[in-house]
């Protein structure tokens, strides 16, 4: 939590906790922190670069789609004072693909039942 309060990176040294136990994926985390960026209206220079560039790379948001988006959110203004949620709807519901590097691990997780019911309609 105060990772994403800070706007710090997702913290891939820890990853196979985070993910695994926690079932937080850096494309969740960078949603979440977008999200949480919109939701108090701050401006996308308030996130550190290298966040910014690992945010980039992993949901697709860069600077100018974070200022569509907020303009799109703002645009909606008396929906946008009552629920702050309008943000979550324009982010994006699934993570680019990634190019795979020869030197990256794979981890396996235990994925339940909602897990599946969630590939499922993929």
């Amino acid at each position: 939590r105060t990772y994403k309060t800070w706007a710090r990176l997702y913290p891939y040294h820890l990853a196979h906790f985070i993910a695994r136990v926690m079932r937080i994926t850096p494309f969740k985390y960078y949603c979440d922190l977008l999200f949480m960026t919109l939701k108090d209206e701050k401006s996308y220079d308030r996130i550190p670069n290298f966040t910014a560039a690992d945010a980039l790379r992993v949901t697709g948001v860069g600077r100018n789609e974070y200022i569509s988006i907020m303009n799109a959110c703002k645009a909606k203004k008396l929906m946008w004072r009552v629920n702050k949620g309008i943000a979550r709807d324009l982010l994006p519901a699934v993570p680019l693909d990634i190019k795979m590097e020869g030197w990256w691990s794979v981890n396996v997780v235990n994925v339940g039942t909602w897990g599946l019911v969630l590939l499922g309609s993929m």
